[in-house]
């Protein structure tokens, strides 16, 4: 990611979107506060649920995961494109 500046823009942009993901839903109250520490390799479902112990947290964890997909897809295109350019040669 650090060299490489097509995916360094959605690298610093999808944990921002998921940050205010997260905030809004937490400031409307629509999921309850964390209440534990998990560790960070925790699945994503599995860790907003155990950290909260709120079933609407793994709702507003798979959107924010879709979100970072939504903001990562048209880099990793490009990137992608890029690539089969030059494994063709032009």
């Amino acid at each position: 990611i650090i060299y490489n500046p097509a995916l360094a823009i959605p690298f610093i942009l999808a944990p921002m979107v998921t940050a205010t993901i997260y905030y809004v839903a937490n400031s409307l109250n629509f999921i309850k506060p964390i209440i534990a520490q998990v560790p960070w390799p925790t699945p994503v479902g599995i860790g907003a649920f155990l950290g909260t112990a709120d079933l609407r947290a793994v709702l507003v964890a798979l959107v924010c995961a879709f979100a970072a997909f939504l903001v990562y897809l048209p880099f990793i295109r490009v990137y992608d494109q890029k690539l089969v350019k030059e494994e063709q040669g032009i």
